[in-house]
């Protein structure tokens, strides 16, 4: 049997938000996935079976992902703000991170001097990425858009797929479908759907 993976690459556009954020957080993972398949555990096996080779050098991503996804993260900070009952605002969570990260704390994240109250980039392991956090042109903003939930009927539909992988990230919620359900930020949602593609 094989499987096949197709995902968006790498984004990296004059404006990059939310969406672009969750995106490159996803070929982080895939990048560590690979290197760890592809790189780490081969070399690991011709050492064992004494089989001379050189040590191919890669970039080591992990500290990108614990920035991204991490206990203290850039996902955790965006869901609590996401979680409060409170307004969505932009402005607390770009002070959130800057107090986490900012001023050389994490060497993956940084602050650009002229846009610092709504940008910060990461240093990806293909690229360095700029992201604009507060709401533009009247589009929303980070908080906002990770408060965003589901169409109602399509968690159902897709729990009554015929594939059981898409029926997996859907499981019954408590109560049944009919319940009112509060959803987790979107987010939370993907750092789970990733996890279940990649290593913890």
């Amino acid at each position: 049997q094989v499987g096949l993976l197709d995902i968006f690459g790498m984004e990296h556009f004059e404006v990059n938000g939310f969406e672009q954020l969750l995106i490159n957080f996803a070929n982080e993972r895939l990048q560590q996935l690979f290197i760890n398949e592809a790189v780490t555990r081969v070399q690991a096996e011709f050492k064992f079976e004494g089989v001379a080779s050189d040590d191919a050098a890669f970039k080591d991503n992990l500290e990108v992902l614990e920035l991204i996804d991490g206990k203290v993260s850039i996902l955790t900070l965006l869901n609590s703000q996401s979680v409060s009952n409170t307004q969505p605002d932009d402005s607390r969570l770009m002070r959130e991170l800057h107090n986490a990260f900012g001023e050389g704390k994490h060497a993956a994240f940084s602050v650009p001097l002229t846009t610092a109250a709504s940008q910060f980039t990461i240093c990806h392991f293909a690229a360095d990425v700029t992201y604009t956090v507060g709401a533009a042109e009247g589009a929303e903003g980070f908080v906002s858009k990770n408060k965003d939930s589901l169409l109602p009927k399509l968690p159902l539909l897709l729990r009554g797929s015929g594939s059981a992988f898409l029926a997996h990230l859907f499981p019954e919620p408590a109560g049944g479908w009919g319940a009112p359900q509060a959803r987790p930020p979107v987010a939370q949602q993907v750092r789970v759907r990733v996890r279940v593609t990649g290593n913890p």
